[in-house]
């Protein structure tokens, strides 16, 4: 008889529902926050967008949030030809996906899928002048790093909203693992109070550094900052119960 496959299950906490799925766990969601679109006047949006060469997307929710404000006052086609004629990046291939989704853009990706990668990647191309399609409270590296050299502007799109009950959702939840998304996320998860000790798996290097200043030590940081490096982080942790070989992408933190 074929030995028993280990079954583990991981905690997925935001407002888009995960795949079923991560690596060999099944995902548990709790949407702990909602995303609701800032409301102005499409003139105004659209007279900002035309004064950048570069427009920035750093969220897959994004593209949602310009769409439903633009067809709220029947300008989503005065939308896309503004954007069509910009060089347009994303921050990662989901944030390129919903583009193609909601927007039918196409757009670029740094080498690697944060923020900071993203700065650097524009200034070896010369930009000039950016535009970066935001949410208030986004990490501040972005700025940072692209106002040395180039004009920058945020502009907020969608604004994000804690659930006041978020506690008593994840009171009682059992899980092996625990996969933190974003620094934001990160914050919430340091206050939850678990009753058990699951192992928290991140993103990327900028939320494994929020983490420690909560004092907690991720057993494993995604390589790839994205669901599938968070997928082959979880098979990393896995594999050392098996004894399977994992894919390379998760560099493993603890003993």
């Amino acid at each position: 008889m074929a030995p028993r496959e280990n079954k583990c299950t991981v905690l997925l906490a935001g407002p888009d529902p995960p795949p079923s799925k991560l690596g060999p766990c099944t995902t548990i969601w709790v949407p702990l926050i909602e995303t609701h679109t800032v409301k102005r006047s499409s003139l105004i949006l659209l007279n900002i967008i035309n004064q950048y060469d570069t427009v920035l997307f750093t969220s897959p929710r994004t593209p949602r949030h310009l769409k439903e404000d633009a067809e709220t006052h029947n300008k989503i086609r005065e939308l896309k030809e503004a954007l069509t004629s910009k060089n347009i990046w994303s921050i990662g291939p989901r944030t390129k996906k919903s583009l193609e989704k909601h927007l039918g853009l196409n757009s670029n990706t740094p080498k690697e899928y944060n923020t900071i990668a993203l700065a650097y990647e524009l200034r070896n191309r010369g930009v000039k002048n950016v535009l970066a399609l935001r949410r208030p409270g986004a990490g501040p590296e972005l700025a940072d790093i692209i106002t040395r050299w180039a004009t920058y502007t945020e502009l907020h799109i969608y604004r994000v909203k804690l659930d006041e009950f978020w506690q008593y959702k994840v009171a009682g939840i059992h899980v092996d693992y625990v996969a933190v998304t974003s620094r934001q996320i990160g914050d919430y998860v340091a206050k939850m109070n678990w009753t058990s000790k699951p192992a928290i798996v991140s993103i990327g290097s900028l939320t494994t550094k929020r983490l420690e200043k909560h004092g907690i030590k991720p057993l494993c940081t995604a390589n790839i900052y994205t669901l599938e490096g968070l997928a082959i982080c979880l098979e990393s942790l896995e594999s050392e119960k098996t004894g399977k070989r994992p894919r390379p992408g998760g560099e493993r933190y603890g003993g």
